[in-house]
C-alpha cells in the first residue's frame, strides 16, 4: 500500500512538473531542461530554463495534504543553491546565464508571514502558487510568447539591454494628472506592456482577465476585414519618462495651441513593466497575431499609481456590460469604501467572511470562481436595490440599520443580513437551500423580503426585529414554497428576470399577511404583481422546453445550429455566471427570435401553433406573440394599464391558445 502511495506522489509531483516544463517552452523561454535525472553542480533540478541573460531555476513542490508547511522546503531549497550557482557556472550550455532567479513552484501550500519573510531572506526565492501557474497557463495560450514579457515583468527581470521607445507626442495636464498622446505601432508596445490583473491576490490590481475568443475575434476584424480602432488604449507609465518639446512649433501657431499643451518627443525605457494598461488590453493584444501594419492612438498617464489606475478603470468601464460586474464591484469597495457602491462592496465581503456565507461569495481579488459561488455583484445590486445602506428604504421608509459613519452602517448591515441568513439556513433542509434560497437569485429575493420585514419594524415599533419574529416570517415562507412549489427549479425559472423575483417576493408577501398571524406585523405590498403575470412567466417557461426538447431531436448541437449566435451566446454567458442551463436564460423575446428563424418555423413550431383549433394564420400567431411582448415590456409604464377591454381580451386569448398548442404537442 505505502509503495503504491509513494508512486503515486511521484507521478503528481512529475505531472506538475511536466506543467512547469511546458508552460516555459509555450512562453518560448530558452534551454528548457529538468527533470529527475536531470541536475546541476550535482543537485537535481526540477525545471530550468532561460531569457537573454537570466536564467530560472525551478524547485517543484506538490504534496498530497492540502495547505501543508512550505518551510522545510525553502530551507532546504536554500541549502542548496551555492552547490547550484557553482555548477552553473561551469556548465557548458548555462555558463552564459549571468543572473539567476530561484523559484519554488508549489500547491497546496501554507504561505504564512513566516515563510514568506524566510523566502526574501538571502538567497531569495520567488513563490508560484498553483493560481499563479493557472493564470500565466492561460496567458500563455491566449497571446502565446507575449505572456513572458508580463512573468519578466512581475519577477522585476530587466532586459539585457536596456532601449529607450521614443514617440512624437502631444503632452497635457489632465485633472492635474499629466497625460500624452500618442501613435504607435502596438507591437512596440506588447513586450514592455502589463495587465494589472485582478485574480492575481498580490497587489490592489484592476483588470480582468484576458480572453482568447475576444482577441482572437479582433484579430481576425483587423487581419480579415481591414478594421482599425480610432478610440485609444489607455496606459500608466510607470517607468521614469522623458519629454522634450519643440518650442518653435508652439510659438508659431500660439492662436490654435490649447492653454497648457505642448508637442514634442515622449521617451520612456523599455522595460517589461514599463507600460500598465488601464483600457483596452484585448485591442492591444489582438494585434500579437497580427499581420496588418497598424498605428493605434495611445492616452499615456505619467505614473498613475495603482488605486488611481484602478479609479480611471471603474470610471471608464461601470456601464460597459463587456467587463465583469463582479469585478467592478469588488473594485468599489478597494477604491471607494466611503462612497455608496464601496459601502455596499465592503458588506458583502465582510458577509463573505462568517457564517451562513463564508467563502460562498465569488470575490475576484481572492481568485477564480469556484462552483457554486454567489456572485459578489448580484448580492451588491439586491442591498443597492432595497436602499439597506440609504437613509429610508425601498419601501420609504426609515433605515433602522442607517448610519452617518460608513464603518459602522458596514457593520450593522452586514451583522444583519448575516443573522436574517442564519435562521434561514437552520431552517430550510440541505435540498431547499441549494435549491432556492441560497441560489443567486433566491437571496435577491429573502433580501427584498428582508427590506419589507425592517420596513414594518421601523413603521410601527421604531425597533428592529428580534430573531423569533423573523423565525415566524420564515417559517410562512417556507410552508408557502413547499405548498406551492414542488420542484425549487420552477422558483428559479420565475426569477431570471428582476421582475420575476419580485414578483415572487409579493407572493411570499402574499402569503405572510394572508396568515394574520396577530403576533406579526403586516408586511408592504410594494407592489401588486403585473395583471397577467404568472400566465406570461408559465408561458415563456413552456416555450422554452419546447425549444429544447424539439430543436435537441433535430441534432445535439442545435444551440449552435438552430439558434441565432448574439441569443446563444448572451444566454451561454449568464448561464456560466448562475451555474445553470443555458436555455433557462432564453427571454421571451430570444424564444420569438428562435421559432421565427425560417428554417426553425418551416420545419417545426409552424405546425405547432398553426391550424385548426389553433391560430388559424401566421399574422395572427405573431400578432398574438407581439402583443404579450407589448404588455410584458418592462419599459411600459403600468404595463397595459391604458389598454381597453378589447385589447385585453386579445392578449389573453393569445396566451390561452399558445398554451393550448404547447399542450398538444406535449402529449
Amino acid at each position: 500500500m505505502d509503495e503504491i502511495e509513494e508512486e503515486s506522489i511521484q507521478k503528481r509531483a512529475a505531472r506538475f512538473e511536466g506543467r512547469i516544463r511546458q508552460l516555459l517552452n509555450k512562453m518560448e523561454f530558452k534551454d528548457v531542461n529538468g527533470g529527475p535525472a536531470f541536475k546541476i553542480g550535482g543537485m537535481q533540478i526540477d525545471v530550468c530554463g532561460g531569457h537573454e541573460n537570466t536564467l530560472l531555476v525551478i524547485e517543484c513542490y506538490a504534496p498530497t495534504k492540502i495547505k501543508s508547511s512550505i518551510r522545510e522546503k525553502l530551507k532546504g531549497f536554500k541549502g542548496s543553491i551555492p552547490s547550484i550557482q557553482t555548477g552553473i557556472r561551469k556548465h557548458e550550455i548555462y555558463e552564459k546565464y549571468s543572473k539567476v532567479k530561484y523559484i519554488l513552484a508549489a500547491k497546496n501550500i501554507l504561505l504564512n508571514e513566516e515563510n514568506s519573510k524566510l523566502a526574501k531572506e538571502s538567497p531569495p526565492i520567488e513563490i508560484w502558487w498553483e493560481e499563479f501557474v493557472d493564470y500565466y497557463e492561460h496567458l500563455s495560450r491566449t497571446i502565446k510568447k507575449y505572456a513572458k514579457y508580463n512573468l519578466l515583468g512581475e519577477m522585476g527581470i530587466l532586459p539585457r539591454v536596456e532601449n529607450q521607445i521614443k514617440i512624437p507626442a502631444f503632452k497635457i495636464e489632465l485633472r492635474n494628472n499629466v497625460a500624452y498622446l500618442f501613435f504607435i505601432d502596438p507591437r512596440r508596445l506588447l513586450e514592455a506592456s502589463y495587465v494589472a490583473r485582478r485574480e492575481v491576490g498580490k497587489e490592489k490590481y484592476y483588470q480582468r482577465i484576458l480572453k482568447k475568443k475576444r482577441i482572437k475575434e479582433i484579430t481576425d476584424f483587423v487581419n480579415k476585414k481591414g478594421g482599425f480602432f480610432p478610440n485609444n488604449i489607455i496606459i500608466s507609465l510607470n517607468e521614469k519618462s522623458k519629454f522634450t518639446p519643440f518650442k518653435e512649433i508652439e510659438r508659431e501657431t500660439q492662436d490654435c495651441w490649447l492653454k497648457g499643451m505642448e508637442f514634442g518627443i515622449l521617451s520612456f525605457p523599455f522595460t517589461y513593466r514599463s507600460c500598465w494598461i488601464i483600457d483596452g488590453q484585448h485591442r492591444l493584444y489582438a494585434f500579437s497575431d497580427s499581420t496588418v501594419d497598424s498605428k493605434i492612438p495611445v492616452v499615456a498617464f505619467d505614473k498613475l499609481d495603482t488605486n488611481k489606475q484602478a479609479k480611471l478603470f471603474i470610471d471608464i468601464n461601470a456601464e460597459q456590460k463587456t467587463v465583469d460586474s463582479d469585478l467592478i464591484w469588488d473594485l468599489q469597495g478597494e477604491m471607494r469604501p466611503t462612497d455608496e457602491e464601496g459601502i455596499i462592496s465592503r458588506i458583502v465581503k465582510k458577509l463573505n467572511e462568517e457564517d451562513p456565507f463564508k467563502n460562498k461569495i465569488y470575490i475576484p481579488f481572492y481568485g477564480k470562481k469556484k462552483p457554486g459561488q454567489l456572485k459578489l455583484s448580484g448580492m451588491c445590486i439586491s442591498i443597492k436595490r432595497n436602499r439597506l445602506v440609504e437613509s429610508v428604504t425601498a419601501g420609504n421608509i426609515k433605515n433602522l440599520l442607517y448610519d452617518d459613519d460608513s464603518n459602522k452602517i458596514v457593520e450593522k448591515v452586514s451583522k444583519a443580513l448575516s443573522a436574517y441568513f442564519s435562521i434561514i439556513n437552520n431552517k430550510y433542509a440541505e435540498n431547499e437551500k441549494k435549491g432556492f434560497f441560497f441560489h443567486n437569485t433566491g437571496v435577491s429575493v429573502m433580501i427584498i423580503i428582508f427590506e419589507r420585514i425592517m420596513s414594518a419594524f421601523s413603521q410601527y415599533r421604531s425597533n428592529m426585529p428580534i430573531p423569533s419574529d423573523i423565525d415566524k416570517y420564515l417559517g410562512i415562507t417556507l410552508s408557502y414554497t413547499k405548498d406551492n412549489y414542488k420542484d425549487l427549479k420552477e422558483l428559479r425559472l420565475k426569477c431570471t428576470s428582476e421582475g420575476g423575483k419580485s414578483g415572487v417576493a409579493e407572493e411570499f408577501v402574499e402569503a405572510i399577511n394572508e396568515k394574520k398571524d396577530p403576533s406579526l406585523l403586516t408586511l408592504f405590498a410594494k407592489s401588486q404583481p403585473m395583471e397577467y403575470e404568472k400566465e406570461i412567466i408559465n408561458l415563456e417557461i413552456n416555450l422554452r422546453d419546447l425549444i429544447k426538447n424539439k430543436l435537441e431531436m433535430l441534432s445535439q448541437n442545435w444551440y449552435t445550429e438552430r439558434v441565432p449566435s448574439n441569443v446563444y451566446n448572451r444566454a451561454s454567458e449568464k448561464a456560466k455566471q448562475e451555474d445553470r442551463d443555458f436555455f433557462e436564460f432564453f427571454t421571451l423575446g430570444d424564444c420569438k427570435v428562435i421559432i421565427e428563424r425560417k428554417d426553425n418555423w418551416n420545419q417545426i413550431f409552424k405546425d405547432i401553433f398553426i391550424g385548426e383549433d389553433k391560430f388559424t394564420s401566421d399574422n395572427l400567431f405573431w400578432g398574438g406573440f407581439d402583443l404579450i411582448l407589448k404588455f410584458r415590456n418592462p419599459k411600459m409604464h403600468g404595463r397595459g394599464k391604458d389598454w381597453d377591454t378589447s385589447q385585453k381580451d386579445m392578449l389573453k386569448s393569445s396566451i390561452n391558445i399558445m398554451m393550448r398548442c404547447i399542450d398538444k404537442c406535449s402529449d
